[in-house]
C-alpha cells in the first residue's frame, strides 16, 4: 500500500496558542491545496484528509528559531516535552477512542477530537481524564479550527509504509529517503540534519532532529508489524508509541545539554559578634539547605512552588575574664516560596522558617576547671520574604542588630 500514515510531529503544538501550531501539517495543507503539484499523491487518502483537516491552523512566528543562551535552549526543550505530554494525555483518554469506534468516526475525525482535547488541556479547560460528559465529547468531535492565514513552510519528515523515512522533494511525489527500510542513513540524512541546525541552532536543532527521527522510526516499526493506522484504534497505538518515544528523546537531549534540574540550595554564612562589659561572643551559622522547584509550569497553574528543608550548624565561642567557652548545635530550616518572572528574568521569592535551639550546651573552662552549661542562643532575625535571582551565586546580605552585637546574615543561592 502506498502512502504516508504519519504526518510528522515537529511542530504539533505551539506553546503560545493552540491555533498557532503544526507547521508541518500547514505545509502539507499548503501543498495539498496548491494546483499543479503532485505531493498529494504520496500522502495517500488518509494524508490528504489530514492535511485538509489541519488547513484551519493559523500562521505563527516560530518561537524556536531564536538562537539564544543555553538556558533558553533548555526551556525550548521543556516546552516541547510539555506539548508532547498534553498530546499523549489526549490520546490516552479512551473515551475518545470508544466514541470514535462506536460512531464509526474516521481516523481524521478521531484525530480532530484528539487535537481539540489537547487544546483543552493546554488552555486549562476543566478536564478530568476519562470523565468527559456526553456534551463535551460531542463538542470535541464537532468543533473545527479557525480559517487559516498563509501556512508557514517548515522542515518536514515523514515515515512511509515501506519502512523508509523521507523528506519532501519539490516536484516529486516520492520524497527523498534519509533513512532506508533497513536503517541505513543516506547522504540526505546529513543534509536534513544540517537544516535543523541552521534553523534552530545547534542545541535545539540537534534535539528536534533526534526527536523527529525517533518518532518516525516508531511508525516504521509498526508498519513492518502490519499496523498501518487505518482505524482509530490502530492510529491511537501509532501515536502513543511515537509520542512516548518523542518525549524520551527530548528528555535525553535535555540531560545531554546539561540543563538545570530544578534543584538548588541556600548556603548560610552568618557571622555575628556580641560584646558587652568584659564578655565577647562569636556566633557562626553555616551549612546548606536544599530545595526543589517546578520548571514545567503551565500558564493556568499558580506560580511554581519552591519547597526545601534541611539543617545548618550554629557554632559559638566566647570568653569572659578568665573563662572561655565553645559549643555547637544543629538547627532546622524550612524554605517555601515560588518562582516569579519579571521582565523575562526569573526570581525565587523565599520565606525562611528557622527553628533555632533556645539553649545550647557550652563547654566552659575557667582556669583548670572544665564544666558544661546551657547558654541561651540569640534567636534568628525575621526578615520575611527574600527575593533571589534564579542564578547560581546570587547573594543576599543583611545586617545583624540587637543584643549589643554586630555582623551580617548572608545567604547565597546555588543552582544545580
Amino acid at each position: 500500500m502506498k502512502g504516508i500514515l504519519s504526518v510528522t510531529l515537529l511542530f504539533l503544538f505551539n506553546p503560545l496558542s493552540y491555533s498557532q501550531q503544526i507547521d508541518i501539517i500547514k505545509y502539507q495543507a499548503l501543498l495539498t491545496s496548491t494546483s499543479g503539484n503532485h505531493f498529494t499523491g504520496c500522502l495517500g487518502e488518509y494524508g490528504v484528509k489530514q492535511a485538509n483537516l489541519y488547513i484551519g491552523l493559523l500562521q505563527f512566528e516560530d518561537p524556536y528559531t531564536v538562537k539564544d543562551s543555553k538556558e533558553k535552549d533548555c526551556e525550548k526543550l521543556r516546552m516541547k516535552i510539555r506539548d508532547r505530554e498534553d498530546i499523549l494525555s489526549a490520546y490516552r483518554d479512551h473515551q475518545l477512542l470508544d466514541y470514535a469506534n462506536k460512531h464509526e468516526v474516521s481516523v481524521d475525525g478521531y484525530d480532530q477530537a484528539i487535537w481539540n482535547l489537547a487544546e483543552w488541556i493546554r488552555d486549562c479547560y476543566p478536564y478530568e481524564p476519562s470523565n468527559l460528559t456526553n456534551e463535551q465529547l460531542e463538542e470535541l468531535f464537532t468543533s473545527k479550527h479557525k480559517k487559516p492565514g498563509d501556512p508557514t513552510t517548515e522542515i518536514v519528515m515523514q515515515s512511509y509504509f515501506d519502512g523508509t523515512i523521507r523528506v519532501p522533494k519539490p516536484g516529486s511525489e516520492d520524497g527523498i529517503i534519509i533513512v532506508t527500510a533497513d536503517g541505513t542513513k543516506t547522504e540526505a540524512y546529513n543534509t536534513t540534519y544540517n537544516k535543523f541546525l541552521n534553523k534552530y541552532g545547534n542545541n535545539v536543532g540537534n534535539a528536534f532532529f533526534d526527536e523527529a527521527v525517533t518518532h518516525e522510526k516508531q511508525h516504521c516499526k509498526l508498519f513492518k508489524e502490519g499496523n498501518y493506522g487505518q482505524t482509530p484504534s490502530e492510529h491511537q497505538t501509532h501515536e502513543v508509541t511515537a509520542f512516548e518515544a518523542s518525549k524520551e528523546s527530548l528528555k535525553k537531549d535535555l540531560e545531554k545539554l546539561g540543563c538545570k534540574t530544578g534543584e538548588g540550595s541556600i548556603e548560610y554564612n552568618h557571622k555575628i559578634k556580641i560584646s558587652y562589659g568584659g564578655f565577647t561572643q562569636n556566633i557562626t551559622i553555616s551549612g546548606s539547605v536544599p530545595f526543589k522547584y517546578d520548571q514545567d509550569l503551565r500558564k493556568c497553574e499558580s506560580k511554581p512552588e519552591v519547597r526545601g528543608s534541611g539543617s545548618v550548624s550554629l557554632s559559638m565561642d566566647w570568653n569572659a575574664e578568665d573563662c572561655v567557652g565553645s559549643g555547637s548545635s544543629s538547627n532546622s530550616v524550612e524554605l517555601e516560596g515560588e518562582v516569579i518572572t519579571e521582565n523575562e528574568q526569573k526570581f525565587l521569592e523565599l520565606k525562611f522558617n528557622e527553628k533555632w535551639v533556645q539553649n545550647m550546651p557550652i563547654t566552659i573552662t575557667c582556669d583548670d576547671e572544665t564544666d558544661t552549661k546551657n547558654m541561651p542562643v540569640p534567636p534568628p532575625t525575621k526578615y520575611g520574604q527574600m527575593k533571589f535571582n534564579l542564578q547560581d551565586g546570587d547573594n543576599i546580605t543583611k545586617p545583624f542588630a540587637g543584643m549589643g552585637g554586630t555582623g551580617t546574615y548572608s545567604w547565597t543561592i546555588r543552582i544545580q
